[in-house]
């Protein structure tokens, strides 16, 4: 379950950084 939050945020910074 870790695992997939931590996905889940690595994606959502992923998007922060490129509309950035």
């Amino acid at each position: 379950m870790s695992d997939l939050k931590h996905d889940v945020i690595a994606e959502r910074w992923a998007v922060l950084i490129k509309e950035r």
